[in-house]
């Protein structure tokens, strides 16, 4: 029983370090954006960065607060 537990919380951290990847791309087109690469208007590409910031940090906000890890989380990274 241990040892899934164990492969949860893994499987959790790895979802939540792709969270973070993904928030870092994000970045990068936002800078691409604003330089003119893409024909989207800053200030729309400004508050989506934001939105989707919040939503991609989230798990791993969960992770860090809850350690433990319940089954639970997994449902709340996907």
């Amino acid at each position: 029983m241990e040892l899934i537990k164990e492969n949860e919380r893994s499987a959790n951290k790895a979802a939540a370090k792709v969270m973070m990847i993904t928030a870092v791309i994000y970045i990068a087109i936002l800078i691409l954006d604003v330089v003119g690469i893409f024909d989207v208007k800053v200030s729309v590409m400004v508050v989506s960065y934001i939105i989707s910031t919040v939503l991609l940090l989230m798990p791993t906000l969960v992770n860090l607060v809850c350690k433990n890890g319940g089954g639970w989380i997994k449902y709340f990274i996907v």
